[in-house]
């Protein structure tokens, strides 16, 4: 097979240039170091290799330069030999960018990155430039930001083991699933690369029904075991979730998605479980999740975000102590609208053998006193302050809800006579079911039902009849509309099979590999690009609903400039009340209606501060999405709210003079918390991820600040609608899958 397309086959040489080493030789990365003392504490199933940027070459680079974007397929990537793969040709590279510097970009400025990368997501080899071609077969180039040492562990105590090396030996260490991320977060050079592809699988055993394990007091405080081994389910009872499903820290949503129809379809009374999960089978549950998690596919608008999905979680600390914890007290809050129970205090517990490798025979009891783990602040970081920071997820337990049927609308391109004028009228009724639905005479409960993701045009939902009902609306809502469709020589009838339907067992049926090499497997969306897969140039952010509400005519004027499948619509009614009150995700996720990407500069000078409160200039409100939040995704002047930050600053520049990454997702107070405890857990910085809590260096932090002082900003009116977004070229691979 040819290597690389045209503009750089040559690069194919220095592919074999740098095999990969076993442990025992000298001539990898650190050779000064005890290697041999790690490798004598492993389990028999864990690997550790060095690698090199030809590893890169060979394993990753050939399903970006050879395949046109629509047959490239991270499943490609996940399982290589090396571990080095991403699935973002670019963040092989410090912050997604391979222009050659040697100081992390920091004299070069967001115009000339945008120049850069102009027209690279979807590129192919040959439409590259040559001086992007030069920087991509360059083996010395400094931006390259790929590890030397790749540990694959099999079992929890090989983490153990290897966080403890290098603890002894003040080594920083990047952690992997599939390479998912917008930022780069998960690979780094110089580092001790922990790769958990490899690792043990839970979720193919790993559901238990929870109906005979919880008792009246139970439900009322947890009252779990000293081992904390049932309290997954008495809390998953206690939200009143029929089961739970342990997945383990190398599964992706493919592998969970896929266990769970697996127990659903060896029952004799039918489906009983469903789970909320991201969109793409290759995407993580532990970066999706901890990010927030958008279930716009999985019923996220009913149930929550993936992060009020988690029961408890199990990981290895920067200090070298497996723990697992999770609630064990809460007490209801109904009557202050939520559905699920709030979180009153959260327990721990160490393993007394971490060294041991069969699971059945580990003991765990209370964390020794020096240990200094407070188990309440590591719940509320690790649940929405992100992944691949504080320390390595080996399992996390989430809730599994009670099966309903699945359904989709979606726009059917064979069937549709005109895609092109018919598309935006999908997008005008799209809105109104999610964000008005009182405009098209539907309840707010069938809105609920459904949601989507950006870049398709379509309506997920689940329900007896959901699909039907927003069939039913689709067609009513034609006839409501034949003046607009006269205009593009369209009747009722002509339009109304432009939105198919397909009933089926669950979204995974949508998105299953149906030929090839990975046939059965579910799918990615988007294809791994060139570029980053955050939009380069524009803002994720989280639109207020209460703005929508107050504002109807302007909020649906402004979502008809956008191009159709624009918005984000995982957010309802459930992604505020099923809150466990204990977790760091913002306000304005949860106050959200629906996330697009905005052009900065006319959203900060004209509505920021109508749609955010910024009277408080010590406390800056989140307003980031933070799935799919990007590097270059910060917030305005920070001596002026309402103007960008310029593009011609340089990154040093736009670091010192404008709102980072992180406090725009999390807002002031709650960063500041989250820091706080980001010092406490890893106060030498062992995980350091790119874009990740503590990246931007907030050390000596103050007081970390109350549960109640943390960020709890109001939204109020106002609207942008001069938007402009990066083209998404995904939707029609999205629709080819379902039709």
């Amino acid at each position: 097979m040819l290597f690389f397309s045209k503009n750089i086959a040559t690069i194919a040489a220095l592919a074999v240039t740098a095999p990969t080493v076993a442990i025992a030789e000298l001539s990898g990365w650190r050779p000064d170091l005890p290697w041999d003392d790690l490798a004598s504490k492993l389990s028999p199933s864990a690997s550790m290799i060095d690698t090199s940027f030809g590893n890169f070459l060979e394993e990753c680079a050939p399903e970006f330069m050879d395949k046109p974007f629509g047959e490239r397929t991270n499943h490609a990537l996940i399982d290589q030999p090396s571990g080095v793969c991403v699935d973002q040709l670019f963040c092989a590279y410090e912050r997604c960018y391979p222009r050659p510097d040697g100081d992390g970009h920091a004299g070069t400025t967001l115009s000339q990155r945008l120049a850069d990368t102009a027209d690279t997501y979807a590129a192919s080899a040959s439409d590259l430039t040559p001086e992007v071609a030069s920087w991509l077969r360059d083996s010395s180039n400094p931006s390259l930001n790929l590890p030397s040492k790749v540990f694959f562990p099999a079992v929890a105590s090989d983490v153990v083991a290897a966080i403890n090396f290098a603890k002894d030996h003040g080594l920083e260490i990047s952690v992997k699933n599939s390479g998912h991320s917008f930022t780069g977060a998960s690979t780094k050079r110089d580092t001790l690369h922990i790769n958990m592809n490899r690792y043990k699988h839970y979720a193919p055993a790993g559901i238990t029904d929870c109906g005979v394990h919880v008792d009246a007091a139970g439900l009322r405080t947890g009252s779990a075991s000293d081992d904390l081994s049932d309290q997954p389910c008495r809390l998953a009872s206690a939200r009143g979730k029929p089961a739970t499903i342990r997945v383990g820290g190398g599964e992706n949503w493919d592998k969970t998605f896929r266990a769970v129809k697996a127990a659903n379809e060896a029952r004799d009374g039918g489906y009983k479980y469903h789970a909320v999960g991201g969109a793409a089978g290759t995407v993580s549950p532990m970066g999706w999740t901890f990010q927030g998690g958008l279930g716009g596919t999985t019923g996220g608008r009913m149930h929550g975000f993936g992060v009020d999905q988690i029961l408890q979680i199990e990981m290895v600390l920067p200090n070298g102590h497996h723990v697992r914890f999770g609630p064990t007290e809460w007490e209801d809050a109904s009557e202050e609208g939520f559905t699920a129970p709030r979180s009153m205090s959260v327990s721990g517990v160490c393993r007394d053998n971490p060294e041991e490798l069969d699971e059945a025979q580990w003991t765990w009891s209370g964390c020794p006193e020096d240990s200094g783990i407070n188990f309440d602040d590591l719940w509320f970081a690790v649940g929405g302050g992100g992944g691949g920071t504080w320390g390595v997820i080996t399992s996390i337990s989430l809730q599994l809800h009670d099966y309903v049927p699945f359904s989709i609308l979606f726009l059917d391109i064979p069937s549709c006579p005109d895609t092109v004028s018919v598309a935006p009228i999908i997008e005008s009724f799209r809105a109104k079911w999610i964000l008005l639905p009182s405009m098209l005479n539907v309840t707010q409960s069938e809105s609920h039902a459904c949601g989507s993701p950006d870049g398709t045009l379509a309506l997920a939902c689940y329900g007896e009849s959901a699909g039907q009902n927003a069939m039913s609306a689709w067609k009513k809502y034609l006839e409501s509309n034949t003046e607009v469709l006269s205009e593009f020589g369209l009747s009722a009838t002509d339009a109304s099979p432009c939105f198919g339907l397909l009933e089926l067992n669950d979204y995974g049926e949508i998105i299953q590999i149906k030929e090839g090499p990975y046939i059965g497997k579910l799918g990615d969306s988007p294809a791994p690009p060139i570029q980053s897969m955050a939009n380069e140039k524009d803002l994720n952010v989280l639109i207020p609903k209460s703005w929508v509400e107050e504002n109807p005519e302007v909020a649906l004027a402004a979502i008809a400039t956008l191009p159709p499948g624009n918005p984000y619509y995982a957010f309802g009614t459930g992604t505020n009340s099923a809150s466990d009150q204990a977790n760091s995700l913002s306000s304005a996720h949860r106050g959200c209606g629906l996330k697009i990407f905005l052009d900065p500069d006319a959203f900060f000078s004209i509505y920021f501060a109508s749609m955010y409160d910024t009277s408080d200039k010590a406390n800056f409100p989140a307003f980031l999405g933070s799935n799919h939040a990007g590097t270059n995704m910060v917030g305005p002047r920070k001596d002026d709210w309402t103007k960008a930050c310029p593009k011609e600053l340089t990154q040093k520049e736009r670091d010192e003079n404008c709102i980072s990454l992180q406090e725009a997702i999390y807002g002031t107070k709650t960063l500041a918390r989250l820091e706080a405890i980001k010092e406490s857990v890893d106060p030498n910085y062992m995980f350091d991820c790119n874009g990740c809590i503590g990246n931007n260096r907030a050390k000596n932090s103050e007081q970390m600040p109350t549960e109640k002082e943390t960020e709890n900003s109001s939204t109020s009116g106002g609207f942008y609608y001069h938007v402009q977004m990066a083209t998404l070229t995904t939707t029609v691979a999205f629709l080819m899958l379902v039709i």
